[in-house]
C-alpha cells in the first residue's frame, strides 16, 4: 500500500504541480482544498502526512493556523506528522 499524503492547498494550479509530483513518485494523494476541507479529510483519511500553506488570509473567525493547531493537538492526527509549505 502507497502512502497517503494531504495537501491542503488553495490554489488549483499548485494543487496540480503537487499532485502530479508526488503521484508519479508513488504517493495517493488526497486534496483539500482550504483548512476547514483538511481538518475534515485528515480525520476521515488518517494521512501519512500532512503538506500545507500558510495563507494570510482567513475567511472565518477560526483562522487556518487554530484550525491546524486544534487539528493537530487531537490525539488522532499526532501519527500524521504536518509540514508548512512557504
Amino acid at each position: 500500500m502507497s502512502k497517503r499524503i494531504l495537501v491542503v492547498e488553495d490554489q488549483e494550479d499548485l494543487r496540480a504541480i503537487l499532485r502530479d509530483l508526488l503521484s508519479t513518485s508513488g504517493y495517493t494523494v488526497i486534496e483539500a482544498v482550504d483548512g476547514a476541507g483538511g481538518v475534515a479529510k485528515a480525520a476521515a483519511e488518517r494521512p501519512d502526512l500532512v503538506l500545507r500553506t500558510i495563507s494570510r488570509r482567513c475567511s472565518t473567525a477560526m483562522t487556518r493556523r487554530d484550525r491546524s493547531r486544534r487539528c493537530l493537538a487531537s490525539r488522532r492526527y499526532r501519527s500524521s506528522p504536518s509540514v508548512r509549505l512557504p
